[in-house]
């Protein structure tokens, strides 16, 4: 949300104590006042009520104005702590009230703070005398550690990782926001966890800044904690503070291997305190001594260790490389300790337990080897059965009567009515060989997918797995993949309703899932969506290094498959840096270069690279994010030559890239550039203008930056083509000058004022 208005009862056009809600300005005393503020804020777009030097209101672009590269170069002043518990705890040893800053990705006033206050001395001097936890639901690094397990701090914060900024939400929500998500805003809590004051609706910046100030301007002094400031490294390993924090594993990480064990070994012995920083260091490392003490400290103190402090996290994460199974089992019994009082650390062990066995329902290296070499080039499901159904007699018949009607019903152009009637059919010619005595596995599999359809769900999962035990290892038929579909969803909604309740579920279950799906990878009626809904309930069970493995597998057998190469994108901006030798670009760059390389890679590339140069701008690279604009402009293109079918989602991206570029031109000063680009953007689609990109920014709501420091720097001749261009989307469809959803609304009209024009 946008910033809004609040009031002081005396005069609401100068600094002001906001209050828990915003304050209703009383008619009978304001109304005329009242009046032409409304008036000003339609007509001018007025964010509040700072003036700028020509002694006029500033308008909302002006007061919230958007940072440039050079700002978002400088570094984050303010020290937020990684946790809401460590926050308490800090907050309770120095007498200091926590702050609670909310903010939000593209959102004009919270931008402003990210990108230009929270990086000033005399921003963070205000800030000084609080403890400070940040929240924001936004990821801006992909992963939150680097292959050494060093803490990759976040580029627009600083201090914490995205993953910590993202984890204190959902806690800070439930406690202080009253089920109401806005940004930006500032919450102060006492040390009894009464609320001081909560900002948001801000009417400028001058009124939150002269809260924060005045709250604790009379607040005494808290003397240091005797001795704290003559600690030794080591006895620091005991705080919670960040400051301590990044302080131990910076010693660590240029500490010689004496220091490290004496590091280590405090992190392992004060297990409480969540130095679990420490230990990933350890374990991630090449000290293959310190690794083995990490493992054992985190095997040894499982009781000690704060689940909420990051140590499942910490096992989560060593679990995904491959390890000796003795070590893999340790960290699983560590897990099953954990569980306990964790029902994440429980839910892990079960899965890693359960991906570690084989299972007794298919024998995965007999199938693959019976289907190794099976043609792929498989004729369509839909093939038309008899019109006639064979005589009670015929009890084969009636099988492959029901198989055929089941197949041809399952086929994805059927239209469900007369899928119904076939199904109806099925089940019937089924029963009839069933009661004459047939035990074949194709009799559970056809009342299983016949059940299945007509929604009784609970019948269809027990036929189904009876089917698959009976099922002949290597039968490559549509009937078989669809029924091992049926059991491999079976299994998986059997663990989800089991996690629902919450309740125990065998390890078996995760074992036959892994070995349903990965027959069905190598079957030759198996399809994208099965993989893309194996690798999704994989990753959301935190099986991340199966999930991988899982996923290149299924790319390699769907080369063409957009929601698999979405998940692709995806993981390798989580699991690499983005510049990195096989980062997103040099991944598609490879497959591009393969001799059986796809017709449709181009356009994947070209999306991978338009992802990369996002990535880029969220890590404060504009030099290589333009780089990656332009490579992903080339792709769109080479896919519009290749396939002109793909123009219009081509030039879509193609539009969003120019306009990406324009950004980045702002963000370096290069007013002349970002004209040409975000003017060619508005050539390329102009429906694309109020489009948001990932950073929630708009090809309208940067040309709008831009030219507020085209007007404010007197460049005349650019001013006039981005108004022009502005005026000529206007008329095409003025919804395309509209504010991003989240910048509208607030308490009162003044919050939505109109588009500057």
């Amino acid at each position: 949300m946008g910033p809004g208005i609040g009031s002081d009862r005396d005069n609401p056009l100068e600094g002001h104590p906001m209050q828990r809600k915003v304050i209703s300005l009383p008619l009978p005393n304001h109304a005329t006042l009242l009046c032409a503020l409304l008036a000003l804020c339609f007509l001018g777009g007025i964010a509040g009520a700072q003036v700028g030097p020509d002694g006029q209101p500033l308008s909302r672009d002006e007061m919230w104005r958007a940072p440039t590269a050079e700002e978002w170069a400088q570094p984050v002043l303010i020290k937020w702590q990684r946790s809401y518990d460590d926050a308490k705890v800090i907050s309770k040893e120095t007498g200091k009230p926590i702050l609670v800053c909310v903010n939000m990705d593209g959102e004009i006033a919270s931008e402003h703070y990210a990108g230009v206050r929270y990086r000033q001395p005399e921003i963070a001097e205000l800030y000084e005398p609080y403890v400070c936890v940040i929240a924001s639901v936004y990821r801006h690094n992909q992963r939150d550690y680097d292959p050494t397990g060093a803490s990759i701090p976040c580029p627009r914060f600083g201090t914490v990782t995205c993953g910590e900024h993202i984890g204190i939400e959902p806690g800070l929500f439930d406690e202080f926001f009253e089920d109401t998500r806005v940004a930006p805003r500032h919450i102060a809590v006492e040390l009894d966890s009464t609320e001081m004051y909560d900002v948001f609706y801000a009417f400028d910046t001058d009124s939150v800044f002269k809260q924060i100030k005045d709250a604790v301007i009379d607040r005494p002094i808290i003397d240091p904690i005797p001795g704290k400031s003559d600690r030794s490294i080591v006895d620091r390993v005991q705080s919670q503070d960040v400051v301590d924090r990044e302080a131990v594993e910076l010693a660590y990480q240029n500490g010689d291997a004496s220091i490290r064990r004496e590091l280590l070994t405090a992190a392992i012995q004060h297990a409480g305190s969540s130095q679990v920083g420490i230990m990933r260091l350890a374990l991630l490392g090449p000290d293959l001594e310190l690794q083995q003490l990490a493992w054992e400290g985190l095997t040894r103190n499982s009781d000690q260790l704060s689940v909420g402090g990051g140590a499942v996290d910490l096992i989560a994460e060593a679990l995904r490389f491959p390890m000796p199974m003795e070590q893999q089992s340790s960290l699983i019994s560590t897990l099953e300790k954990m569980g306990e009082s964790s029902f994440r650390a429980r839910r892990l062990a079960n899965v890693y337990t359960g991906l570690g066995k084989s299972s007794d329902v298919l024998d995965l290296q007999l199938w693959l080897t019976s289907l190794r070499g099976k043609d792929l080039s498989i004729p369509p499901l839909r093939i038309a059965p008899p019109e006639e159904m064979p005589s009670p007699d015929d009890t084969d018949g009636l099988v492959d009567y029901a198989v055929s009607l089941i197949n041809f019903a399952f086929a994805p152009d059927t239209d469900p009515a007369f899928a119904k009637l076939l199904v109806d059919d099925a089940r019937q010619a089924i029963t009839q060989a069933q009661a004459a005595g047939i035990m074949d596995w194709r009799v559970s599999a056809v009342l299983g997918l016949s059940a299945y359809f007509l929604g009784e769900t609970r019948s269809a999962y027990a036929q189904a797995e009876g089917a698959v035990k009976g099922m002949p290892v290597g039968d490559s038929s549509p009937l078989s993949m669809a029924v091992l579909g049926l059991f491999g969803e079976a299994r998986q909604r059997g663990i989800v309703g089991a996690m629902r309740r919450p309740q125990p579920w065998p390890a078996e279950w995760m074992t036959d899932i892994h070995s349903t799906y990965t027959v069905l990878l190598h079957h030759p009626y198996g399809t994208d969506l099965q993989a893309v809904g194996n690798y999704d309930f994989l990753k959301g069970l935190e099986a991340t290094g199966h999930s991988s493995r899982f996923l290149e597998d299924a790319l390699a057998r769907f080369p063409d498959s957009w929601p698999l190469h979405e998940r692709l994108r995806k993981q390798l901006l989580e699991d690499r840096k983005v510049d990195a030798i096989d980062g997103i670009e040099t991944v598609y760059g490879r497959m591009l270069a393969a001799p059986d390389a796809s017709p449709a890679l181009p356009w994947f590339a070209g999306y991978a690279s338009f992802l990369a140069a996002e990535a880029h701008r969220r890590i404060g690279n504009p030099t290589q994010a333009g780089n990656s604009y332009k490579r992903s402009i080339s792709y769109f293109q080479e896919a519009i030559e290749s396939d002109d079918s793909r123009a219009l989602t081509a030039n879509h991206h193609i539009a969003m890239g120019q306009a990406g570029l324009a950004r980045v031109a702002y963000e370096l000063m290069d007013d002349v550039s970002a004209v040409d680009s975000i003017l060619a953007s508005f050539e390329t689609d102009p429906e694309s203008g109020a489009t948001l990109d990932g950073m929630l920014l708009t090809p309208v709501g940067t040309a709008r930056a831009i030219l507020v420091r085209l007007r404010a720097t007197n460049q005349v001749e650019l001013t006039a083509k981005i108004e022009g261009a502005l005026q000529y989307l206007g008329k095409l469809d003025p919804a395309l000058l509209e504010l991003p959803v989240f910048e509208r609304g607030g308490p009162v009209g003044p919050t939505n004022p109109a588009p500057a024009k």
